[in-house]
């Protein structure tokens, strides 16, 4: 999540390529504007991603329900195996492991480098101090054997890769304990539980079963001289929270509990949402810190058997993180935020009582709810670092004196200010989380940040990123050049837009910020924008190689003259080209915005007014946490069609447009569920063929549950497609080229579909159960590729076969009758994204094939008429083939044998009524003969009639019987 302080981006000095403004003929030239040296937004970034991450999935409800991830997981698992034959294509990485912001013409930091994402917990093998564990907020566990040179992650397919604590036993190291969750408040996900493994992080367990599932485990400590296990267990930030109140006091499994068999059975010893816990083991009974957010610091003499309260700390504190100094347990520090300032307060008296420390820095200034972390030198009880927000790190030396020392040890000189050019690379990143020392080196120190994980082995002195192939960047993001198989653009969560251009892994950082969203046009590829929070969007025309400039923002007061200013707006809003026309993107705010001339400064234009619900129209949210209001989540233009586009909104309005914004229509009224709309995807060949995607659960409209729809007619009908879980879709995607073919990101996985989104399975194997927020195909290498927030962004590719039925075909013909056909159809054995050239011949002039070509592609076939003409050829036996071949990607040739055999022509049968016989005539010979022997029998009976009459006559007459 962003920071607040000079975070955006700067423009390299130097003239701007006027050329580089001009569009197409006749447009007019942009003006460039001012360097983006400017104050950040006003409002607080971190709380506006964790409104808009929490607002999808528990609106309208407010909260999720429980066990939902829990079961939406165990429906996962159910149904990959179940449809692998036909998802086994590979996921392969495509980075960005790690993230280069400083080096190359337009490098936003040039102090920053490698970069990865967020890290919320580290572990340090104390027998081996070369063995390193870090967690990201939803990376998953990494682990390095050689100090932090190579990493490789562990827990990709555990249920959930939202890390808050990691413990490494010390007495047993292959031991390591993970508790799930991203434990800050206002973080982007609740966990599933405790997570323990033996052998290393080969393989792992669930030691507590589901007993901690849809909660955050902050802490863990391990007592291993008593055999205890003390877990810290908050309500999972914005994760879990409950909307109004930003906590959920019955979130089951908050607290902080301790288990002494190993996590079979567990004590709840402090009821409460614990951030912290601290654990004195060298006394017994065993004294205990825990810090219970919004409720202050407890703490307890005999084990957490009873609680005592403190003095001298403020009581409305923003959060506080407790530190017991190693060499001294009677020293215990409190760092954190109180009325958005911090703060660092020290007790002599094992907590008792609490005084603050003379001069101590604001070292997470109004962000100390989200980025806090305090650390005690393991040989100095007086030497404290604090871990915080745009300086990071800290150091505070004669802490325990009455004239401390503070400095700002993570750049240079104490330089806490605006960007400094001249500052060398290795510095730390902004937005520490958590602090952990090497045990066998006191001035060695480990700092997980909003960057990923940053070493010094000198106190501070100097520092070293441990980065390099780490792959757990936060994208919300991504977008595929259609052209190039290797550029790639991105925007990340406090690691601002991004790009690649080559094969490399290792990606380029644009601008800073929160990296929000991309676009590209498909007609002129190196025409990008791509934006930060809120809408403030900045173009390129030459992939970010020269200069770029802002075309459009809505942040005030930053953004006089500009488009889109003081609209009100998502924290990631919708930005997208339109599928097939040059030079037209879209933006959304609360109305539609649509540039037809490249995405020039000045050429953006609204046409809309307000296409959502309203301001303060969302129930359940407090006035200013940027939940209450409505605003538009989902644009969808139609390729085939340019004035029809369809837009969604946050509160799940759907509505369209077919006069290309003169007027709108709402849809779906009463039959689509009003819950956050997240994508929209219009069939490429019909405008009225839609699909709509929603976030959250069924739980919250449990009268129109479902997360995917689609209609044919417009969106005056909808149909619901069964994807096999409750799981919230975090995007929908329409194949550009093949009708019926739909892609789904999701909160585990991605899902496709062949038949327009009537029935789904499993992408694809190998990619992590991260959430997958962004989808953009390749046309050019008929790729996918997956923006996931939390491990980087992974591409599918799709590989067509060849599938020809039936394997042979046969006719019997007869002379002279009409032309024989049969059915050939040809099929793409890739049903989900590939699309494979066909043609069609025919091995002989007497065979006929039509069409002689076509595409195979999704659920579509190509049927071939096979036709045989024997005309001229006499009885007996043919044999041909039709030969199918495909071309480009999964070329290669079926032959089909083709088996004529043409018969003598059968005699005419007719069937003779004459005289009643019911003799049966074969053939013209047997015809002549028979008729004229029935002729000869009808005169010889017609003799025999009239000479036997009069007796039949006289008989009668006579009373004999004929």
């Amino acid at each position: 999540m962003p920071r607040q302080k000079n975070r955006l981006p700067r423009l390299v000095a130097g003239a701007f390529v006027l050329s580089s403004f001009l569009y197409a003929a006749g447009d007019a030239l942009a003006q460039p504007r001012a360097p983006l040296d400017r104050p950040a937004p006003s409002r607080s970034s971190h709380q506006g991603a964790a409104a808009w991450w929490h607002r999808q999935r528990a609106y309208p409800a407010g909260h999720i329900p429980a066990r939902a991830y829990e079961e939406a997981f165990a429906r996962w698992q159910a149904l990959r195996p179940a449809h692998m034959p036909r998802a086994k294509a590979l996921w392969h990485l495509v980075g960005p492991a790690g993230l280069d912001t400083a080096s190359g013409a337009n490098a936003p930091n040039p102090n920053w480098t490698e970069v990865a994402g967020r890290i919320t917990a580290i572990g340090v093998d104390p027998s081996n101090t070369k063995i390193l564990y870090a967690g990201a907020a939803l990376g998953g566990v990494w682990k390095s054997i050689d100090g932090g040179a190579a990493w490789k992650p562990l827990t990709d397919a555990q249920p959930s890769l939202a890390v808050g604590s990691i413990a490494v036993d010390p007495t047993a190291p292959q031991t390591v304990w993970v508790g799930t969750g991203d434990g800050d408040p206002y973080s982007d996900s609740a966990g599933q539980g405790l997570l323990r493994s033996t052998d290393g992080g080969a393989t792992w367990t669930r030691p507590a079963g589901a007993k901690f599932a849809g909660v955050s485990i902050s802490r863990i400590v391990l007592d291993t001289k008593a055999g205890d296990v003390y877990v810290g267990v908050d309500f999972g930030g914005v994760g879990a929270g409950d909307t109004c109140t930003n906590t959920d006091a019955t979130a089951a499994g908050q607290g902080l509990h301790r288990s002494s068999d190993g996590g079979k059975t567990w004590t709840l010893l402090l009821a409460g949402s614990i951030i912290d816990v601290e654990v004195d083991t060298t006394v017994s009974p065993r004294r205990v810190y825990a810090y219970d957010y919004g409720n202050g610091v407890h703490r307890s003499v005999d084990g957490g058997g009873s609680w005592l309260g403190t003095t001298g700390l403020p009581a409305k504190e923003d959060r506080y993180e407790l530190a017991i100094a190693p060499s001294m347990p009677s020293v215990v520090y409190a760092g954190g935020g109180v009325k958005g300032q911090g703060v660092l307060y020290v007790s002599t008296d094992f907590g008792a009582t609490f005084a603050p420390v003379p001069g101590a820095p604001d070292y997470c200034t109004a962000q100390c709810y989200f980025d806090d972390a305090v650390a005690v030198a393991p040989d100095d009880p007086g030497t404290v670092y604090l871990g915080g927000a745009s300086c990071s790190v800290w150091k505070v030396t004669g802490a325990l004196g009455a004239s401390p020392v503070s400095s700002a040890v993570s750049l240079p000189n104490g330089d806490c200010g605006a960007m400094n050019m001249n500052w060398p690379s290795g510095y730390v990143h902004s937005d520490a989380h958590v602090m952990a020392f090497d045990p066998s080196a006191p001035q060695t120190l480990y700092v997980g940040t909003d960057g990923g994980l940053a070493r010094t082995k000198d106190g501070g002195g100097t520092w070293e990123r441990l980065n390099t192939g780490v792959s757990t960047i936060e994208l919300y993001a991504v977008c595929a050049d259609p052209t190039h198989a290797d550029v790639l653009f991105g925007g990340a969560q406090d690691n601002g837009p991004m790009m690649r251009t080559s094969s490399s892994l290792v990606w380029q950082g644009i601008a800073t910020g929160d990296g929000t969203g991309c676009a590209i046009d498909p007609v002129d590829p190196k025409r990008v924008l791509v934006s930060i929070q809120y809408g403030t969007t900045f173009l390129s025309v030459d992939h970010f190689q020269q200069d770029f400039h802002v075309v459009f923002d809505t942040q005030q007061p930053n953004c006089q003259g500009l488009a889109g200013c003081g609209d009100r707006a998502s924290f990631v809003p919708p930005l997208l080209a339109h599928p097939s026309k040059k030079g037209t993107f879209y933006l959304g705010t609360y109305r539609l915005w649509r540039s037809t001339k490249g995405g020039i400064d000045g050429s953006w234009k609204a046409i809309s007014g307000d296409l959502t619900a309203g301001l303060h129209s969302a129930p359940c949210v407090p006035a200013g946490s940027g939940m209450e209001d409505d605003y538009l989540s989902a644009i969808g233009p139609s390729a085939s069609d340019p004035a029809h586009i369809y837009a969604g909104s946050a509160s799940g309005k759907l509505q369209v447009t077919v006069d290309d914004g003169k007027t709108w229509q709402s849809l779906g009224d009463g039959v689509l569920p009003q819950r956050y709309l997240t994508g929209i995807a219009v069939d490429p060949l019909d405008p009225k063929t839609v699909a709509v995607s929603y976030s959250g659960f069924a739980a919250s409209t449990p009268g129109t549950p479902g997360h995917v729809f689609r209609s044919t007619d417009g969106g005056q009908t909808w149909k619901h497609g069964d994807l096999g879980m409750d799981l919230p879709v975090n995007q929908i995607l329409a194949h550009p080229t093949l009708p019926g073919v739909l892609y789904a990101g999701m909160d585990l996985g991605v899902l496709a579909s062949s038949d327009g989104g009537a029935t789904w399975v499993p992408l694809g194997v190998g990619l992590p159960n991260a959430p997958v927020l962004s989808l953009s195909y390749r046309a050019g290498t008929t790729s996918l590729v997956a923006g996931t927030h939390g491990r980087s962004a992974w591409e599918i590719a799709f590989t067509p076969s060849l599938v020809v039925s039936p394997a042979t075909l046969s006719f019997p013909v007869t002379l002279g009758h009409a032309p024989a056909t049969e059915v050939l159809t040809v099929a793409n054995g890739d049903a989900f994204g590939s699309v494979l050239p066909v043609t069609v011949a025919a091995g002989a002039p007497w065979l006929s094939v039509t069409p002689t070509s076509g595409q195979a592609g999704g659920a579509a076939a190509v049927t071939v008429t096979v036709s045989v003409d024997v005309t001229g050829k006499g009885v007996g036996t043919y044999d041909s083939a039709v030969t199918v071949t495909a071309t480009g990607p999964g070329a290669g040739s079926i032959t089909v044998p083709v088996h004529v055999v043409v018969k003598k022509a059968a005699p005419p049968v007719t069937m003779m009524a004459a005289g009643g016989c019911g003799c049966m005539i074969r053939t013209a010979a047997d015809e002549k003969a028979t008729l004229g022997a029935l002729a000869a029998l009808a005169l010889g009976a017609q003799a025999r009639r009239r000479r036997r009459a009069p007796i039949a006559r006289r008989g009668v007459a006579s009373g004999f019987r004929a």
